[in-house]
């Protein structure tokens, strides 16, 4: 493998000269402030104009909820498409345990909570995996919830020993009679 290093050299002429249709750039801010600013005007202009635009896409039938679902195919079509949800989801199914031979699915247990690793079939080659909290005393009420991309379900389940107490609402929903599963 070769590295080939040069420089060019470019012949002015005189110390003010530019290329023929141009000028010189001569100004006392920072650019990249301008630039970051005129990019905040550019999207501000986009948001306003998205809710004409809105019209123009979306154009929903309110006279029953089949008909509502139907009108909005398209467009949950379309934002499938751009953020990369190409394949056919599976129908809901049970979850299942996530277990070897020397690592049993429940990850944790109290007096009042199970916490147990699970997983689930989202497309045809494609599986998800997540915390499911039970109470142990029955079940009032059903959560699912999707945490921040920046936290874990071990966060939420109060399993991360470096998370502040505050941050387990997971365990806190089962404590109080939710099924609480939570997902990555």
């Amino acid at each position: 493998m070769y590295l080939v290093f040069g420089s060019l050299s470019l012949t002015c002429w005189g110390e003010d000269a530019s290329f023929p249709g141009t000028k010189l750039l001569t100004t006392s801010d920072h650019l990249s402030v301008e630039n970051l600013k005129a990019v905040d005007r550019f999207f501000l202009k986009q948001i306003e104009r998205s809710v004409d635009d809105r019209r123009t896409f979306w154009q929903r039938d309110y006279s029953d909820p089949v008909a509502y679902h139907d009108s909005t195919q398209t467009n949950r079509d379309r934002l499938r498409r751009r953020i990369g949800i190409v394949g056919q989801r599976q129908p809901g199914g049970d979850l299942q345990l996530v277990a070897t031979l020397n690592t049993p699915a429940v990850v944790a247990e109290s007096d009042r909570v199970r916490i147990t690793a699970v997983r689930w079939r989202v497309f045809d080659d494609a599986d998800a995996e997540g915390l499911l909290l039970e109470p142990t005393d029955g079940v009032r009420a059903l959560v699912v919830a999707v945490p921040d991309a920046d936290s874990t379900p071990e966060r939420l389940a109060g399993l991360d020993p470096l998370a502040p107490p505050q941050a387990a609402i997971a365990l806190r929903l089962a404590e109080t009679g939710c099924r609480a599963w939570f997902r990555p």
